[in-house]
Parts: C-alpha cells; sequence; structure tokens
C-alpha cells in the first residue's frame, strides 16, 4: 500500500509536469526567439545594406539585386532625362544660342542656307531664285570663306553675296542661269568662282570690286556682261566667249592687272569706257564683227602698243584712244569716215598714221599732244580739220615752219592753219575748205584773196575775223 501510494504521488506529479511543461516551454522560448528575431532582422539589414552598395557600384543592377529585401515594390513611372543645352537646335533666323557651330536661315522661298561656324563655310540648297538684297547675319557676312552653292537654285539675287569681307571661293553646282546686279560687289577678298554652264546672263556690277580675282572662265552659254561687271577687279586675261553679243559700259573698267582680251566674234560693239584705266592691257584684237567703238574704250590702256580696226567699224567715239601712251602702230579699216573728237590725244609713243582715203573728217583734236607725231600719210579724202586736231604735235611744228606753202598749214586741199602775221593774205590755189579757226588769233584787217579752187568755208574759220567772210570769192559753192 506503502509503494502503491507512492507510485501514485509519482504518477500525479508527472502529470502535474506535463501539464506544466507547454506554458514552461513557450516562457523559456521567448528569449532565445526575440534574439532570433533579432539577429534575422540585423541580417535582412546588413544585406539591404550590401544591396544597395552594389547597386550603387553596378552600372546595370540585376533582378536578385533588386529584390533583396524580399518584398515587390510597386511599378513607377521612369523619370524624365533632361536634354543638354548644347543639344538644342539654332534658331531659323541665323541666331545661335551661344554653343552651336550651325546657323541656318531662308535666303529664298525655297531656298535655305547653312553656316558653319567652325569651318567658315556658307551652304546654300533648294530650289528656284534667292532674295534680292538679302540681309545676313553679322557673322556670317564677316567670316563666311567658302560658298557652295547646290543643285536646284536657277537665280542668285541681287546683292546676295556683296561685301563678305572674308570672302575667297565660290563654287556654283547649281544649274544657275542668271547672277544678279552686285551678287558678289565689294567681296575684295574674292579669288576664285566656279560658274556653271547654265549661266547666261552677269548683271552688273557683279564682281564690282572684287579686287584679289585674278581669273575667271566664263562659260560658252553666256550671252551679257553687264555695265562695270569687273570693275577694279584683279583679272589678269580673260576670254570672252564667242555666244556674248552684248557687255555693258565700263565693264572693265580699272582692271590695272588686265593684260590680254580675247574679245566675242558675236560682238557688234564695243561700249564706252570698257577698258578705260586697263594700264597693263597690251593684247587685244578687235574682231571683225565689232561696227562701233564707244567714248573712251581703249582711254588710258598705258601699254596698249598695237592696234587695228577693222574695215567693219563705221564708228568710233570721242577719246576712244586717248592717253594711250604706248601706242605706236595703228591700222585704219576702210569703213570709219571720222576720227573722232581726241581721239588719240595724248598718244605720246605715236610717231606716223597713214590714213585711208575713205576718212573725210578729222574732229578737234583728234591727234593733240602726240607729242612724237611726225609723219602722216594718206588722207586723200580729207575735207574736213577740227580746231587744234594736230595742235602740240611735231607734224604741225614741221608744217609751220619747214612746210611747201609757206605760211599755210594745208592737208590734202584743207587749209588748216594760217601762221603768217600780214595784215592781207592770199589763199594759194588749190585750197578747197578753209578749216575752222584756220585763221584764229591772226592779225588779218585787210584784204584776203581767195581761190577759184575754194568750195567751202568753216562757219569759225576767221572767228574774230568775221567780217572777212563778205570778201570771199564769188566761186565760193555755197551748196557744200
Amino acid at each position: 500500500m506503502r509503494y502503491s501510494r507512492k507510485v501514485l504521488a509519482l504518477l500525479l506529479a508527472a502529470l502535474l509536469c506535463v501539464s506544466l511543461m507547454p506554458a514552461a516551454s513557450l516562457a523559456s522560448e521567448d528569449p532565445a526567439d526575440a534574439v532570433g528575431t533579432d539577429e534575422a532582422a540585423q541580417s535582412v539589414e546588413d544585406e539591404a545594406a550590401r544591396g544597395e552598395t552594389a547597386d550603387t557600384e553596378a552600372e546595370e543592377p540585376g533582378e536578385e539585386q533588386a529584390s533583396v529585401s524580399g518584398e515587390i515594390e510597386p511599378e513607377s513611372e521612369p523619370a524624365e532625362i533632361p536634354v543638354p543645352e548644347e543639344a538644342a537646335m539654332p534658331e531659323a533666323d541665323g541666331e545661335d544660342d551661344g554653343e552651336s557651330s550651325t546657323l541656318q536661315g531662308s535666303c529664298g522661298s525655297s531656298v535655305v542656307w547653312q553656316y558653319n561656324t567652325e569651318t567658315k563655310e556658307l551652304l546654300l540648297s533648294g530650289t528656284g531664285a534667292t532674295y534680292d538684297a538679302y540681309s545676313w547675319p553679322s557673322d556670317v557676312r564677316s567670316n563666311a570663306v567658302t560658298v557652295l552653292i547646290r543643285e536646284g537654285i536657277s537665280y542668285l539675287g541681287t546683292s546676295l553675296l556683296s561685301s563678305f569681307s572674308k570672302l575667297e571661293t565660290v563654287r556654283i553646282e547649281a544649274p544657275v542661269e542668271e547672277i544678279g546686279s552686285s551678287c558678289f560687289s565689294g567681296s575684295r577678298a574674292l579669288k576664285s568662282v566656279e560658274l556653271p554652264a547654265n549661266v547666261t546672263s552677269l548683271g552688273d556690277k557683279c564682281f564690282y570690286q572684287c579686287a584679289a580675282l585674278e581669273e575667271l572662265d566664263l562659260p560658252n552659254g553666256l550671252e551679257s556682261i553687264g555695265k562695270q561687271c569687273f570693275y577694279a577687279s584683279k583679272i589678269s586675261s580673260i576670254v570672252i566667249p564667242d555666244s556674248v553679243t552684248e557687255i555693258g559700259n565700263d565693264a572693265f573698267y580699272s582692271c590695272s592687272s588686265l593684260t590680254s582680251v580675247k574679245l566675242s566674234e558675236g560682238l557688234s560693239e564695243i561700249p564706252s569706257c570698257l577698258f578705260l584705266y586697263c594700264e597693263s592691257l597690251w593684247d587685244v584684237t578687235i574682231p571683225g564683227s565689232v561696227t562701233t567703238i564707244g567714248s573712251s574704250a581703249f582711254s588710258g590702256c598705258k601699254s596698249l602698243q598695237t592696234i587695228a580696226i577693222p574695215d567693219s567699224v563705221v564708228t568710233v567715239g570721242n577719246g576712244a584712244f586717248n592717253r594711250c601712251s604706248s601706242l605706236t602702230n595703228v591700222t585704219f579699216g576702210s569703213g570709219l569716215q571720222s576720227l573722232a573728237l581726241n581721239m588719240f590725244a595724248n598718244c605720246t609713243a605715236l610717231s606716223s598714221i597713214t590714213l585711208p582715203e575713205t576718212v573725210i573728217r578729222i574732229e578737234d583734236g583728234a591727234f593733240q599732244s602726240c607729242t612724237n607725231l611726225f609723219f602722216i600719210n594718206g588722207g586723200t579724202g580729207i575735207a574736213s580739220i577740227g580746231n587744234n586736231a594736230f595742235y602740240n604735235t611735231p607734224w604741225l611744228e614741221i608744217q609751220e615752219h619747214e612746210g611747201e606753202y609757206g605760211e599755210f598749214v594745208i592737208l590734202n586741199g584743207v587749209l588748216y592753219k594760217y601762221t603768217g602775221d600780214g595784215v592781207d593774205v592770199k589763199v594759194p590755189e588749190g585750197v578747197k575748205r578753209i578749216g575752222k579757226y584756220s585763221f584764229n588769233g591772226t592779225k588779218l584787217t585787210g584784204v584776203i584773196c581767195l581761190p577759184d579752187s575754194l568750195e567751202y568755208i568753216d562757219s569759225e574759220a576767221f572767228n574774230s575775223q568775221t567780217s572777212l567772210e563778205d570778201r570771199k570769192s564769188t566761186r565760193l559753192n555755197s551748196s557744200h
């Protein structure tokens, strides 16, 4: 019994322990669990920290690194990427933002331009015509060195590329037909221009004062060259194609470096002042198609030595060869009838001339101050000699002192000058005409005897002695 009671007590105690064990177990496990939880949290935080470091160091983080925390992050919209300022396009009006190397704009309804501020190249492209008198940004006009004109453009407007201070080269790849007036005017650094075969017209002052332009190839289809087109340029030689039928006045005015010119066979007129003051010009041939040489056409060509006027020429303007101080040889064609006012004045190297029989008039000052002119040959058709036609020439001085007519200077029956000092005078037989101013400044107050051969007296022959005209011979033929 005693043992039974002991066993029973043990069993009850065991049951009591068993019933109390879960609560005790839980109570005993809480601190450990707490410690484990803290350690796990710390482990997660450490892993997350390592993940963030890896994100910072890696260029493209993987999915595992992005999900270290074990949580699915909500999707977010991608952040906007700012555009760098240097990627912005330049303004269309030609103004840049201070950083771009390109300017651009429009210089025609269908023509655009781009300018590279680094290479200094200006590019024109599009179709049709450019504007006239286009206003460029100052940077373009002041600094552009090269211009390229692309295919499609047919007309270059007036003053389009004028006064570009550093422009040196122009390449025209477009089928341009017409280049407007003053297109390149005042671009003093311009050295080279490539003209397309399509060009038919160069406008007035097209290359005006292009002081560095030394050569230019004119296309065979060119038809007209405007007034003052090459004024004061540095062109040294030029071949004008036979397709050219018209050249404006002063086209080569003051081209001081021009030495050689080949004129078009289709040209009918050499206009006024065409080669005025081309001081280096020595080689020029006037084609047989020319009928007119304008006033001062070759005036001031100090290097010109020989000139041949073809038979086709019927008119030569005033002063056409004035001041050609090296001119020694002149050949006259058969079509010329008059030697114009000051035509060869101041040709100081000219020593002799042979006048064709077709020349009937020598106008005022035609050979004045030809200080080396000793011989005049021919002239059998001369009917009129103007005032001072031979003034200040050795020929006149010889005639005045050693001429066969004594006190009279007579050329082919025309009384040119009376050199005597008598109050009465007898005009030699054979004189057909008394020219104007022939007796100017003389002392005639008495009788003038006129020959039977006399046919005409110019209205100003006696000048201050006009009353003497009343005493002319009754044989005077007033129909002349």
